[in-house]
């Protein structure tokens, strides 16, 4: 079905979440306004009690979700604690540093999509405000916040997680079916049916018509031996994707970092196998018989073929399943990781254009 044959010559900080009720008793410090001043309303001059007191005061940027306040305000605290001599309000105010910074780390990773880092940091805030209760230092109303607080943040990190991973990651991809390709070598074109999906998935005009072919197939195309990788991707370079790589190389961590990054993958394989999810006009021009939901299966010879892998569900550690488009059937596949594998003869001899 054209593939070019296996020649190695070939190279080609705000809050994590909304506390309760504020402390009726004592009113919170505002949000508005500079760290310094904000610090600065602190009476942080004089001798610091042994705990509480003041720290209180400090714990509030905390509540407020003005992390970088409350650390700025903590470590002046520590300081004011040392120059009177007073080493243990010095390590309370130490911990609140910790109890600010781990909100504020759990507040980025979030940002960042990083959810095991935002889970981290989350209980590492939850555990220093468990401290600080079982020590009576501070209020204990305002720990309790916090520390329900944190629970939340983890919580919302572990959901965003498992949902990352139950999610597709790539793009659907419209079907080219080679067999419907107006031109007389139908039959050979899989590798320019796939290079022109790749093309349209990437909003690139790409005509169909027997003119059309002929221009692309003769950049990629090489009668009696397949289609170039190389050549292939040296068309979507000149296209504008310039970070176009062949490889006969290739292994699962290249390719999922392509479908990670929204691209579709050109894949060389000697077989398919795999259960019709899709169907091109809901029906196959080739295999008649194919419904979705039926297990296709189909060994190609020397030259082997050409699919396109548009995206894959599961963890990026651990996918669950790929998808590919098969011109040759005109329809998409959902394949195991094992499948992919033995189609594409193994991790690290991948022949496949990434990103």
């Amino acid at each position: 079905m054209g593939r070019a044959q296996r020649s190695r010559s070939e190279t080609g900080g705000g809050r994590a979440s909304q506390p309760g009720a504020q402390d009726a008793g004592r009113s919170r410090p505002s949000a508005q306004g500079s760290n310094a001043t904000r610090v600065a309303r602190l009476d942080l001059s004089g001798p610091q009690p042994e705990s509480g007191g003041d720290l209180d005061a400090v714990f509030d940027f905390v509540l407020a979700g003005d992390f970088d306040a409350a650390k700025d305000a903590a470590h002046d605290a520590a300081q004011a604690s040392r120059a009177a001599g007073q080493d243990d309000a010095a390590h309370d105010a130490g911990v609140v540093w910790q109890v600010a910074d781990g909100f504020a780390q759990a507040t980025l990773a979030m940002k960042e999509k990083r959810y095991d880092a935002a889970k981290g940091h989350a209980a590492r805030a939850a555990g220093r405000s468990r401290g600080l209760l079982s020590q009576g230092t501070l209020d204990s109303d305002d720990l309790n916040e916090a520390i329900r607080s944190a629970g939340q943040v983890w919580t919302l990190a572990q959901q965003s997680a498992d949902k990352a991973a139950q999610e597709k990651k790539g793009r659907d991809v419209p079907m080219v079916d080679q067999h419907q390709l107006p031109h007389e070598r139908n039959w050979a074109f899989c590798g320019v049916a796939t290079l022109i999906m790749m093309l349209r998935a990437n909003g690139l005009r790409q005509g169909s018509a027997r003119t059309d072919l002929n221009s692309l197939a003769s950049r990629v195309y090489h009668t009696g031996v397949g289609t170039s990788g190389a050549d292939m991707a040296g068309v979507l370079q000149e296209r504008g994707l310039k970070d176009s790589t062949y490889t006969t190389t290739g292994g699962t961590a290249k390719l999922l970092d392509s479908l990670d990054k929204g691209q579709p993958v050109p894949f060389g394989v000697t077989s398919v196998e795999g259960v019709v999810t899709k169907l091109e006009g809901g029906s196959s021009h080739r295999y008649t018989d194919r419904r979705v939901g039926d297990t296709h299966h189909r060994k190609f010879g020397g030259s082997g073929h050409w699919v396109l892998v548009v995206r894959y569900e599961g963890a990026p550690d651990k996918p669950t399943a790929f998808y590919v488009n098969d011109p040759d059937l005109g329809g998409e596949l959902r394949c195991t990781p094992a499948q992919l594998d033995r189609m594409g003869e193994g991790s690290g001899n991948y022949w496949m254009v990434h990103q």
